[in-house]
């Protein structure tokens, strides 16, 4: 309480100055010093001033490119800075970005996303590996920008609403979801192909839920293997979760939406992990199930790391599946009475032999060595102080 009143205290003085004279002599002082204005505080650059967004390492770390605002409102660019002579410039300037898109009145007819797309008009992108492109996103819309030429070249042009596109670590394809199933395209342009099937909005594959993206911080549902020849994705079957309404107030027609929500005690959607392989095109499925799958990745070529969690959040079990075939092997467990925090922590070194990890079950959360098999090499951190 004492900390609030002080927290309090000090904005009231800040309004209180803003408002005197004492805030206009200041603005004309000689020392080129601007008074901090309630103006200033909530102008859209802030007190922070422009904020890049979208950083993104090139492929050979050696550039850092992001998306800035330029004076102009509206106006946002996608720079790039050499970390060696911290030289910038403009990579894409807001013109080119903004050809890609198409006008809001032919990408939606949602009033809202139209009121959003005017407004901040703008593509997500991605590194081609080869460091010599970059693919945009564009309002439900692939385009492969070459950097060489500064020119646009549509992937699946006849299709809208293509979202989580990713290249292959070879470069050779790029996968996206589409209407909730998994589908490919040739980087190089070609016609596309649908690798998983049956999917709608009760059955999602590489698609996301409501639950996962809220609750465990999760932003794709599928993975590609090292070396390109499977992609590891969630499937979720949300047939008996319950729906509920919401109503968008924004829209002039008010029109309802029923979203798959799963409120306490409510069914979760069922999820299970498949493997599906790119030259036949079939799916092995994990030979193992749990109420959540919060996160998958791969520890080499062949194994895929999942995470299994009971729904109480207290239990965890780390195993290694075959990407050919589905069968698993538990590497090993963790435990708190309480509550298991969720983290990206999990990484494999040494071609999966080894891999490090985080835990909280000292009362700190620090790290840990393990052998490929589960075995502990030893605790990398310790202390009454988290990493």
């Amino acid at each position: 309480m004492q900390l609030r009143t002080r927290v309090l205290t000090l904005v009231l003085l800040l309004v209180l100055l803003a408002a005197t004279p004492f805030a206009a002599q200041a603005q004309a002082s000689p020392s080129g010093k601007k008074p901090l204005t309630l103006e200033g505080i909530f102008s859209s650059s802030g007190l922070t001033g422009r904020m890049p967004t979208q950083l993104r390492w090139s492929p050979d770390g050696t550039r850092l490119s992001y998306i800035l605002r330029g004076d102009e409102e509206g106006r946002r660019d996608l720079w790039v800075i050499d970390v060696k002579t911290g030289e910038k410039r403009v990579l894409v300037s807001y013109e080119q970005l903004s050809n890609l898109a198409p006008s809001p009145e032919q990408a939606t007819t949602d009033e809202r996303e139209r009121t959003r797309l005017t407004r901040y008009a703008l593509a997500a992108y991605r590194w081609a590996p080869d460091g010599k492109a970059i693919l945009f996103t564009s309002s439900g819309q692939l385009y492969l920008y070459d950097l060489a030429s500064g020119k646009a070249q549509p992937l699946v042009p006849a299709k809208r609403g293509m979202r989580d596109p990713k290249f292959s670590p070879d470069g050779d394809w790029v996968s996206f979801v589409y209407e909730h199933d998994l589908w490919l395209v040739p980087a190089a342009g070609g016609e596309e192909r649908q690798l998983t099937r049956g999917g709608n909005q009760n059955l999602l594959h590489g698609d996301l839920d409501w639950v996962y993206p809220e609750e465990f911080g999760l932003r794709t549902g599928y993975h590609w293997s090292p070396d390109s020849r499977h992609i590891a994705f969630l499937e979720f079957d949300q047939t008996a979760v319950p729906t509920y309404p919401l109503t968008d107030e924004v829209a002039l027609d008010t029109p309802v939406d029923f979203q798959r929500y799963p409120k306490a005690g409510d069914p979760n959607p069922r999820v299970r992990v498949g493997i599906v392989a790119l030259e036949t095109g079939k799916t092995a499925w994990l030979d193992r199930a749990a109420e959540y799958i919060p996160r998958i990745q791969w520890a080499d070529a062949e194994h895929v790391a999942v995470q299994l969690l009971n729904r109480g959040q207290t239990e965890l079990e780390l195993v290694l599946a075959a990407a050919g075939s589905g069968r698993s092997r538990s590497v090993f467990f963790e435990h708190d009475p309480h509550w298991l925090n969720i983290s990206n922590d999990l990484l494999f070194l040494s071609n999966g032999e080894e891999f490090l990890w985080t835990s909280e079950r000292t009362g700190f959360r620090h790290i840990y060595l393990y052998r490929r098999d589960g075995q502990l090499v030893r605790q990398l951190t310790s202390g009454e102080w988290e990493v």
